[in-house]
Protein backbone atom coordinates (compact mmCIF):
# COMPACT_ATOMS: atom_id res chain seq x y z
CA UNK A 1 0.00 0.00 0.00
CA UNK A 2 1.54 3.68 -0.96
CA UNK A 3 0.44 6.54 0.92
CA UNK A 4 1.63 9.78 0.23
CA UNK A 5 2.94 12.30 2.82
CA UNK A 6 2.36 15.99 1.79
CA UNK A 7 4.73 18.61 3.39
CA UNK A 8 3.37 21.16 5.35
CA UNK A 9 3.96 24.95 5.36
CA UNK A 10 3.63 27.82 7.98
CA UNK A 11 1.99 30.67 6.70
CA UNK A 12 2.03 32.43 10.12
CA UNK A 13 2.78 31.13 13.34
CA UNK A 14 2.40 32.70 16.92
CA UNK A 15 3.77 31.18 19.88
CA UNK A 16 0.84 32.09 22.37
CA UNK A 17 2.09 30.41 26.08
CA UNK A 18 4.26 27.45 27.45
CA UNK A 19 1.45 25.03 28.78
CA UNK A 20 1.89 23.44 32.33
CA UNK A 21 3.14 20.23 30.53
CA UNK A 22 5.62 21.93 28.87
CA UNK A 23 4.58 21.69 25.40
CA UNK A 24 3.57 25.46 23.59
CA UNK A 25 -0.07 26.69 22.48
CA UNK A 26 0.48 28.35 18.84
CA UNK A 27 -2.04 29.60 16.57
CA UNK A 28 -1.04 29.37 12.75
CA UNK A 29 -2.14 29.28 9.82
CA UNK A 30 -1.19 25.79 7.44
CA UNK A 31 -1.51 25.16 3.98
CA UNK A 32 0.20 21.84 2.18
CA UNK A 33 1.94 21.33 -0.63
CA UNK A 34 2.65 19.06 -3.78
CA UNK A 35 5.79 17.74 -1.74
CA UNK A 36 5.57 14.28 -0.64
CA UNK A 37 7.62 11.56 0.85
CA UNK A 38 6.05 8.53 -0.48
CA UNK A 39 5.28 5.79 2.14
CA UNK A 40 4.89 2.12 0.95
CA UNK A 41 3.24 0.00 3.85
CA UNK A 42 2.52 -3.85 4.18
CA UNK A 43 1.96 -6.20 6.98
CA UNK A 44 4.95 -8.11 8.11
CA UNK A 45 5.15 -11.71 7.98
CA UNK A 46 7.68 -12.20 10.44
CA UNK A 47 6.24 -10.25 13.60
CA UNK A 48 8.88 -8.06 13.65
CA UNK A 49 8.83 -3.85 12.01
CA UNK A 50 11.00 -2.74 9.92
CA UNK A 51 11.38 0.98 8.81
CA UNK A 52 13.47 1.26 5.72
CA UNK A 53 14.52 4.81 4.50
CA UNK A 54 15.61 5.78 1.09
CA UNK A 55 15.82 8.71 -1.00
CA UNK A 56 17.27 12.11 -1.07
CA UNK A 57 17.15 12.84 2.34
CA UNK A 58 17.18 9.30 4.00
CA UNK A 59 19.19 10.22 7.36
CA UNK A 60 22.88 8.84 7.25
CA UNK A 61 22.72 6.20 9.32
CA UNK A 62 19.44 4.86 8.03
CA UNK A 63 17.54 5.59 10.66
CA UNK A 64 16.46 8.77 12.92
CA UNK A 65 16.96 9.38 16.62
CA UNK A 66 13.79 9.22 18.57
CA UNK A 67 12.27 8.11 15.35
CA UNK A 68 8.45 9.50 15.10
CA UNK A 69 7.50 6.00 13.49
CA UNK A 70 8.99 3.81 16.23
CA UNK A 71 7.14 6.51 18.71
CA UNK A 72 3.49 6.10 16.96
CA UNK A 73 3.85 2.22 17.08
CA UNK A 74 4.65 2.04 20.85
CA UNK A 75 1.90 4.54 20.88
CA UNK A 76 -0.94 2.67 19.44
CA UNK A 77 0.25 -1.02 20.79
CA UNK A 78 -0.48 0.59 24.23
CA UNK A 79 -3.52 2.30 23.34
CA UNK A 80 -4.84 -0.12 21.34
CA UNK A 81 -4.02 -3.09 23.86
CA UNK A 82 -2.42 -5.24 20.94
CA UNK A 83 0.70 -5.39 18.74
CA UNK A 84 0.72 -6.22 15.16
CA UNK A 85 4.02 -5.78 12.94
CA UNK A 86 4.75 -4.04 9.39
CA UNK A 87 7.48 -3.42 6.75
CA UNK A 88 7.47 0.67 6.09
CA UNK A 89 9.88 1.82 3.50
CA UNK A 90 9.82 5.45 3.53
CA UNK A 91 11.38 7.80 0.32
CA UNK A 92 12.21 10.98 1.98
CA UNK A 93 11.56 13.61 -0.69
CA UNK A 94 11.07 16.28 1.87
CA UNK A 95 14.30 17.70 4.10
CA UNK A 96 13.69 17.17 7.58
CA UNK A 97 14.90 19.84 10.01
CA UNK A 98 13.18 22.65 7.89
CA UNK A 99 9.73 23.15 9.39
CA UNK A 100 8.21 21.54 6.85
CA UNK A 101 6.75 18.74 8.85
CA UNK A 102 8.21 15.67 7.36
CA UNK A 103 8.24 13.68 10.20
CA UNK A 104 4.82 14.15 11.28
CA UNK A 105 3.73 14.14 7.70
CA UNK A 106 5.24 10.32 7.69
CA UNK A 107 3.49 9.15 10.88
CA UNK A 108 -0.28 10.39 9.50
CA UNK A 109 0.52 8.56 6.28
CA UNK A 110 1.64 5.70 8.56
CA UNK A 111 -2.05 6.12 10.71
CA UNK A 112 -3.88 5.78 7.30
CA UNK A 113 -1.80 3.35 5.38
CA UNK A 114 -2.33 1.47 8.90
CA UNK A 115 -6.00 1.68 8.18
CA UNK A 116 -5.85 0.95 4.75
CA UNK A 117 -4.55 -2.94 5.04
CA UNK A 118 -6.55 -2.85 7.94
CA UNK A 119 -4.35 -3.65 10.83
CA UNK A 120 -6.43 -0.51 12.45
CA UNK A 121 -9.62 1.02 12.32
CA UNK A 122 -9.78 4.45 11.48
CA UNK A 123 -7.83 6.67 14.27
CA UNK A 124 -8.62 10.40 15.16
CA UNK A 125 -7.93 11.18 18.69
CA UNK A 126 -5.95 15.09 17.58
CA UNK A 127 -5.19 15.21 21.73
CA UNK A 128 -3.61 11.75 21.77
CA UNK A 129 -1.77 12.09 18.29
CA UNK A 130 -0.78 15.65 18.96
CA UNK A 131 1.47 14.32 22.14
CA UNK A 132 3.45 12.12 19.70
CA UNK A 133 3.77 15.50 16.85
CA UNK A 134 2.14 18.41 17.02
CA UNK A 135 1.56 18.51 13.03
CA UNK A 136 0.13 15.05 13.07
CA UNK A 137 -3.60 15.79 13.64
CA UNK A 138 -3.25 18.47 10.88
CA UNK A 139 -1.69 15.74 8.56
CA UNK A 140 -4.11 13.59 8.76
CA UNK A 141 -5.85 15.62 6.32
CA UNK A 142 -3.60 17.49 4.85
CA UNK A 143 -6.07 20.77 3.94
CA UNK A 144 -6.25 24.64 4.44
CA UNK A 145 -6.90 25.00 8.16
CA UNK A 146 -5.63 27.42 11.07
CA UNK A 147 -3.97 25.64 14.30
CA UNK A 148 -4.56 26.08 17.64
CA UNK A 149 -3.63 24.76 21.21
CA UNK A 150 -0.88 22.50 21.02
CA UNK A 151 -1.81 21.48 17.17
CA UNK A 152 -4.93 19.45 18.62
CA UNK A 153 -7.44 22.00 17.68
CA UNK A 154 -7.95 22.67 14.26
CA UNK A 155 -10.28 24.41 11.88
CA UNK A 156 -10.66 23.70 8.55
CA UNK A 157 -13.32 26.49 7.22
CA UNK A 158 -10.48 28.69 6.16
CA UNK A 159 -9.14 28.55 2.26
CA UNK A 160 -5.75 30.07 2.04
CA UNK A 161 -4.96 31.46 -1.39
CA UNK A 162 -3.83 29.61 -4.16
CA UNK A 163 0.23 30.65 -4.74
CA UNK A 164 3.70 29.41 -5.64
CA UNK A 165 6.52 28.54 -3.87
CA UNK A 166 9.98 29.43 -3.49
CA UNK A 167 11.45 26.63 -1.44
CA UNK A 168 14.97 27.34 0.11
CA UNK A 169 16.31 25.19 2.76
CA UNK A 170 20.20 26.48 3.77
CA UNK A 171 22.75 23.61 4.37
CA UNK A 172 21.70 23.59 7.97
CA UNK A 173 18.55 22.33 10.10
CA UNK A 174 17.17 23.58 13.19
CA UNK A 175 16.26 21.82 16.51
CA UNK A 176 12.48 22.49 16.87
CA UNK A 177 12.73 21.43 20.75
CA UNK A 178 15.85 24.27 20.86
CA UNK A 179 13.70 27.06 18.77
CA UNK A 180 10.35 26.77 20.65
CA UNK A 181 12.45 26.61 24.51
CA UNK A 182 14.13 29.52 24.01
CA UNK A 183 11.28 31.61 22.29
CA UNK A 184 10.34 35.03 24.30
CA UNK A 185 6.71 35.44 24.37
CA UNK A 186 6.71 39.30 22.72
CA UNK A 187 5.57 39.72 19.73
CA UNK A 188 1.63 40.53 19.18
CA UNK A 189 0.21 38.17 15.81
CA UNK A 190 0.51 40.02 12.35
CA UNK A 191 -0.62 37.93 9.55
CA UNK A 192 2.39 36.24 7.93
CA UNK A 193 4.90 36.50 10.95
CA UNK A 194 6.60 33.46 12.49
CA UNK A 195 7.10 34.22 16.43
CA UNK A 196 10.59 31.82 15.93
CA UNK A 197 12.27 33.97 13.47
CA UNK A 198 14.18 35.70 15.22
CA UNK A 199 15.34 33.10 17.31
CA UNK A 200 16.08 31.43 14.49
CA UNK A 201 18.46 34.22 12.93
CA UNK A 202 19.74 34.31 16.70
CA UNK A 203 20.89 30.81 15.95
CA UNK A 204 21.64 31.49 12.15
CA UNK A 205 22.11 34.99 11.29
CA UNK A 206 22.26 34.23 7.52
CA UNK A 207 18.61 33.23 7.50
CA UNK A 208 18.33 36.72 8.00
CA UNK A 209 19.69 38.18 4.40
CA UNK A 210 18.34 35.07 2.81
CA UNK A 211 14.88 36.24 3.63
CA UNK A 212 15.83 39.40 2.47
CA UNK A 213 16.89 38.34 -0.70
CA UNK A 214 13.72 36.51 -1.02
CA UNK A 215 11.61 39.47 -0.26
CA UNK A 216 13.00 41.65 -3.00
CA UNK A 217 12.64 39.20 -5.72
CA UNK A 218 10.29 40.02 -8.80
CA UNK A 219 6.65 39.32 -7.91
CA UNK A 220 7.08 38.41 -4.34
CA UNK A 221 3.65 38.68 -2.37
CA UNK A 222 5.63 38.24 0.74
CA UNK A 223 8.17 35.69 2.55
CA UNK A 224 8.93 33.80 5.47
CA UNK A 225 10.13 31.10 7.60
CA UNK A 226 7.75 27.78 7.95
CA UNK A 227 7.52 26.78 11.17
CA UNK A 228 10.89 26.56 13.44
CA UNK A 229 12.76 26.30 9.77
CA UNK A 230 15.03 26.56 8.50
CA UNK A 231 13.09 26.23 5.28
CA UNK A 232 12.37 29.85 3.92
CA UNK A 233 10.17 30.84 1.46
CA UNK A 234 8.87 33.17 -0.76
CA UNK A 235 5.09 33.57 -2.30
CA UNK A 236 4.39 33.91 -5.75
CA UNK A 237 1.01 34.45 -7.82
CA UNK A 238 2.43 32.93 -11.04
CA UNK A 239 4.94 30.62 -12.05
CA UNK A 240 6.36 32.51 -14.30
CA UNK A 241 7.79 34.97 -11.01
CA UNK A 242 8.80 31.40 -9.28
CA UNK A 243 10.52 30.45 -11.66
CA UNK A 244 13.12 33.42 -12.33
CA UNK A 245 13.23 33.71 -8.23
CA UNK A 246 14.75 30.21 -8.14
CA UNK A 247 17.42 31.38 -11.19
CA UNK A 248 18.40 34.15 -8.94
CA UNK A 249 18.61 32.53 -5.38
CA UNK A 250 20.13 29.13 -7.41
CA UNK A 251 23.64 31.60 -8.56
CA UNK A 252 23.24 33.58 -5.28
CA UNK A 253 22.96 30.07 -2.95
CA UNK A 254 24.03 27.10 -5.25
CA UNK A 255 24.40 24.79 -2.14
CA UNK A 256 21.15 25.00 -0.80
CA UNK A 257 18.42 23.04 -1.75
CA UNK A 258 15.46 25.09 -4.10
CA UNK A 259 12.36 23.79 -5.35
CA UNK A 260 8.94 25.37 -6.69
CA UNK A 261 6.02 23.99 -5.22
CA UNK A 262 2.27 25.08 -5.39
CA UNK A 263 -0.40 24.32 -2.58
CA UNK A 264 -2.77 21.63 -3.18
CA UNK A 265 -5.20 19.32 -1.10
CA UNK A 266 -4.69 15.45 -1.99
CA UNK A 267 -7.46 14.69 0.50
Amino acid sequence: MKVLAPAKLNLFLKVVNKRSDGYHNVKTGVTFLNLYDEIIIKPSPDNKNTIDYVGKFAPNKKKFKNDIIIRLLNFLYKDLGRKFYVKIKIKKNIPYGAGLGSASADAAAVLKGLKKIKLIAKYSNNTKLSLIGSDIPACMKSRDCVITGRGDRINYKIKHSKNFFLLVKPNFSLSTTEMYSNHKFKAPLKNYSNDLLNQAIKKNPSIKKLLKELSILKGCVFANMTGSGSCCYSVFNNNTDALAGLRKIRYLYPKYWLKISYNKTIN
